[in-house]
């Protein structure tokens, strides 16, 4: 069985993609992302599916589903995970982003790995999706898209 370990930290929050994209949190359950969404195959299914956001944490969803609006956008649809309000991942973004209560956490490890490279930091807002699968055929892939301010 293989683990795989998202983590990521996005604000989509750029110029030229802020307003490709509508997004939606009430849709599809965690769950029903990583299976239906994510992996979205019946060769695979996903189990032992964690997740922290931070609606966890009396604060604003950092996970959420996200549909193309615009043809120039590079993906039609897919899982969106945020260091803030997934909401406000869809733009536009005309100031630096700062959402997420003070009580939501970072990533110990993250800072752990960073801090073996010399890299001391304090992580908030942290987000993390994490599932086990177990594919029946010898390759697979998912696409993803990092963006930032």
């Amino acid at each position: 069985m293989k683990k795989l370990l998202l983590i990521f930290a996005l604000t989509l929050a750029t110029v030229s993609f802020g307003q490709a994209i509508s997004v939606n949190t009430t849709t599809y359950t965690v769950p029903q992302l990583v299976n239906t969404v994510l992996i979205n195959s019946p060769c695979v299914a996903a189990s032992n599916i964690t997740w922290k956001t931070g609606s966890q944490f009396n604060s604003v969803n950092g996970i959420g589903f996200f549909q193309n609006t615009n043809p120039a956008f590079p993906m039609r649809s897919g899982v969106l995970l945020s260091t803030g309000d997934v909401a406000h991942a869809a733009g536009p973004n005309t100031a630096m982003l700062s959402d997420g209560a003070a009580s939501w956490s970072g990533d110990s490890t993250l800072e752990n790995t960073l801090a073996q490279s010399g890299i001391p930091m304090n992580s908030t807002n942290a987000t993390a999706l994490e599932f086990d699968f177990t594919p029946i055929a010898p390759n697979f892939s998912f696409d993803f898209l990092f963006a930032s301010e």
